[in-house]
Formats: C-alpha cells, structure tokens, sequence
C-alpha cells in the first residue's frame, strides 16, 4: 500500500487530464472555427461525453476499483484520439471529442474516489482543497502550450497530439509503478443509485459542490466581457487579473489542509459562504477596483465551499463511493449548462446582477445547510 502523499500524486495526474481536455482546446477554438461554423461544438460534446461518462465510470470503480479504470479510461482516451486525424470529415473530430469527454470523467472520478478510500477522513476535505488548488492551474498553463504548438506547427490538431502523449505517459506510469493491491478499494458492486440519492445528508452537502463549480463556468464565460465591456478595461488587464486569480485559487487550495486540521471542514465551509456572501456587495460597487476585490473574493470562496462541502458529502458514504461521486459530477455538469445558459438571457449590467444573485443564493443555501445541522456531528469532520 502506497503512502497518502503518493496515493495523492497518483489522483492528482489523474485528475489533471479533465481541464487539460478542455483549456488545450479553447484557445484554438478560433483556428477550428475556420474549418467549421460551430466549433463550439468541440466544447458541448465533450461536456456531453463526460455526463455519461460519470454513470458509467461510477459503476465500473465501485465494482473493479481504481487501477481497473485509472487503465480502462487512459486507453479509451488515448483510442479516441486516433479518430481525430481519421480523414472521414468534422464529424468523426465531434465524435472523437465526446470519447474524449467520456474517458476523462473516468479519470477524474477515480481521482476523487482514491483519495476517498485511500486517505484518513479527517484529511479528505484538505486533499480535495489541494486537488482542486491545482487544477485550477490548468487554464493558466495549458492555452499557452496550445498555442505555442501551433504558431510553430500551424495545425490545431497538435494541441491533441500533445494530449494524447500526456495520456500515454499516465497510462505507462499506472502499469509500470501499480498493482491491483496499489489502492485500497471496498468492492461495493451492489450499491444501488437509489440508496445513494435516497441519503438525505450525502445530497444536502452534494448540492453545494454542484452549484459552486456551475457559478464557476458562468464566471469564467462571461469574465471577458464583464472587464472588458463593462469595467472597460483593456484586455491585457484581464489576462493579467485572471492569471492573479487562477494564483489566488492554487495558494488557497494548498492552505486549506492547516485549516482544515485546525477547525474542521463544516466551520471552514462556514468561513467560505462568508466570503462568497461579502463578494456581490463589493461586485456591485461602482469602484472597478472594488469590484475586482469582489471578483477575488469569490475565486477564494469557491475553492473554500467546493473542497469543505465535497469532502463533507463523501463522509457521509461508507459504500458506493464511485456512485456518489458521479452522482456529484452530473450534478455539476446540469448546474453549469443551467448557469451558463443564463448567459444568453442577460448582457451587460443584468449578467452582473444574474451573476451577483446567485452567488447570494448559494451563500444562504450554506448558511441554512449549516444551521440545519450544527447538532448532526457527522459533520464535524
């Protein structure tokens, strides 16, 4: 048996390959929009591929364990890629990218539920800060590499070659460094989705993980135009700022642990639904350098809510742990197509004011979830 620091490594690889399938493809959407009208397409499928990804990946972990698809997942991804450079026109690319999404939801699940069958509970909720500290790195690191790649190639379909290559070198590293005994892993093949739908304090704090990550996608679709159209300041500002954010959210992530330790995940939620609460107050000020606060202080908030509400949820499951965390994922994947389909309602000021309420809704929903059950100590974890 692995220890947790190396266990830890493991998931976070792992998990990594989620955001690099989509940062490494945003920016040459542009590049792909010359040989298609809607290379947006690339974006909504994988989204797609990974929502059914999830239903499945849940079952495949709690009936073979982690290794099992840790491997699985890594070919099917690496397999998909072959198709891109299939010369059967853009339709083979589209499919392609929802095998894509498919495959990384397995990867990205079996880090979650490693981590939770693998590390003390106690220190769950801090590893999920650090996970989720580094993968908000990715969007930082990844566009650059794509574009590098392709300014010195001049095709955008290296950015996939790049990711192919990543994928192989996970996948050599799990058969060459792993055994089936590499991860501690309870068989639970009989766990049903209902028992698991049907645990009243797994999905009061799964919603949490849900909205915050969908608030999340709404922010970053519209961060762009709200700095440079309504703040009007000049993009390299926004480039700037979000790289200081994207910081931010790393420092965070790996400070979460000492807070953890020292007040437990249910206070520590409390002090990021504080935060999140502030944050509107100062968004809707008409200082912009308030506003920008306001914008940081949610990116903080964000990190503090989604890693103390996820591990919260998981302890509240002793079986079916691949289930529970695909329960969470698709829940995430509805909040963010609901939340970022707002964005096609609203502009300007009224997106602001959409944006603002419903991180005051969240704040509330987690200052009621915290009174509801300050008498419930399974949530003093």
């Amino acid at each position: 048996m692995l220890k947790e620091k190396s266990i830890f490594i493991y998931a976070l690889l792992a998990a990594l390959l989620m955001p690099a399938g989509i940062d490494l493809v945003v920016a040459v959407l542009p590049e792909i929009g010359k040989e298609t009208s809607s290379p947006s397409l690339m974006l909504s499928l994988f989204f797609l591929g990974a929502s059914a990804g999830y239903a499945y990946w849940g079952g495949e972990y709690d009936k073979r364990g982690g290794r099992h698809v840790l491997m699985k997942a890594s070919i099917c991804l690496i397999s998909s890629m072959s198709l891109m450079f299939v010369p059967l026109g853009f339709e083979v690319v589209l499919l392609s990218r929802a095998i894509q999404g498919f495959a990384v939801a397995g990867l990205g699940l079996a880090a979650v539920s490693i981590i939770k069958d693998n590390v003390e509970p106690d220190n769950v909720p801090g590893r999920m800060g650090q996970l989720n500290g580094f993968m908000n790195m990715a969007p930082a690191i990844m566009p650059s590499l794509s574009v590098g790649l392709l300014a010195i190639s001049g095709e955008w379909k290296s950015s996939f070659v790049l990711f192919a290559l990543l994928s192989a070198a996970f996948l050599l590293l799990v058969v060459l460094t792993t055994s089936p005994a590499t991860f501690k892993h309870t068989s639970s093949p009989h766990c049903s989705w209902l028992s698991l739908l049907s645990n009243k304090p797994f999905m009061g704090w799964a919603i949490f993980p849900a909205v915050s990550l969908g608030i999340l996608f709404m922010y970053c679709a519209f961060l762009a135009e709200l700095m440079t159209e309504f703040y009007a300041l000049p993009l390299t500002h926004f480039t700037l700022f979000f790289a200081i954010n994207v910081f931010l959210m790393f420092l965070t992530g790996q400070c979460l642990s000492f807070l953890f330790t020292r007040w437990g995940a249910r206070k520590v939620f409390l002090l990021g639904v504080c935060l999140s609460g502030v944050s509107p107050w100062l968004l809707l000020n008409p200082s912009t350098l308030s506003a920008l606060l306001g914008l940081t202080l949610y990116c903080v908030s964000f990190i503090v809510i989604i890693s103390s509400s996820y591990g919260i949820a998981l302890s509240h499951i002793s079986e079916g742990v691949g289930r529970a965390n695909a329960i969470i994922s698709m829940m995430q994947m509805f909040a963010g197509a609901l939340l970022t389909g707002l964005i096609s309602l609203y502009q300007g000021v009224d997106l602001l004011y959409c944006f603002s309420a419903c991180i005051v809704v969240l704040a509330i929903l987690g200052l009621a979830r915290i009174h509801n059950t300050r008498e419930k100590s399974n949530d003093h974890i």
